[in-house]
């Protein structure tokens, strides 16, 4: 994960959370959520990965 470690912004630290609950590691993915400011959310994987796309391209 170091290429995201070194970037702090919302979207990346939520990219980091979404990968670390991919790897099942979810006690640092609670770290990157919190750090995003939000909780972790209950939705598939794949429904998160929906939204981080979403979230990404409406910053585009």
């Amino acid at each position: 994960m170091d290429g995201v470690d070194g970037h702090c912004d919302r979207n990346a630290c939520l990219i980091h959370a979404y990968l670390h609950r991919v790897e099942g590691d979810n006690s640092n993915a609670l770290y990157w959520y919190r750090q995003a400011g939000v909780t972790m959310p209950a939705n598939t994987l794949e429904e998160k990965l929906e939204r981080l796309f979403d979230a990404i391209a409406g910053q585009a």
